[in-house]
């Protein structure tokens, strides 16, 4: 079984959040645009793991769960974390369009906002005002990420050695 700190990952909302409402709430950062507003139904697929994609989502309302899927013997996918209202996930695919490294469901009913890769950057561009700590803030989650999913080897890894009898 695993602690609890690896098995259930959950984040704190980080400052980004109100510098992304200040850009969404500028009119020159149009919706349906540069950004949409999407609702998901519990058991709704939001991403699906290697498709294209160059979207940041903010968690409005509602909790989601982030997957990767697993070949080995059999497919499974693990829950990697649960996210809630005011995190962030796709940041990943941000600033360039690559296929997207784990899928993402609603657990519950999921208000989100979905926004544009291409119109953030530009923006952001003309704007270092607040370009600067939005990059500065996603810089922090993204380090936050890799640490917790580093932990999350080295368990495994230990639980492995042990499992196996390995000293």
């Amino acid at each position: 079984m695993q602690p609890e700190h690896v098995a259930h990952i959950i984040e704190q909302p980080i400052t980004i959040n109100s510098d992304l409402k200040k850009i969404i709430n500028d009119a020159d950062f149009r919706e349906g645009i540069a950004w949409h507003k999407r609702r998901f139904k519990a058991g709704g697929c939001i991403l699906e793991e290697g498709t294209e994609g160059r979207s940041l989502f903010l968690i409005e309302k509602g909790d989601v769960r982030v997957m990767v899927t697993l070949k080995i013997e059999r497919r499974v996918r693990p829950g990697i974390c649960d996210l809630h209202a005011g995190n962030l996930f796709g940041e990943l695919n941000l600033f360039e369009q690559h296929p997207r490294s784990a899928s993402v469901t609603a657990v519950t009913d999921v208000e989100l906002l979905e926004i544009d890769g291409e119109c953030l950057s530009r923006y952001l561009n003309n704007h270092p005002e607040i370009g600067y700590p939005i990059l500065k803030n996603l810089f922090k989650l993204m380090v936050s990420r890799l640490n917790k999913a580093n932990r999350r080897i080295e368990y495994l890894l230990g639980w492995g050695l042990k499992a196996h009898d390995i000293n």
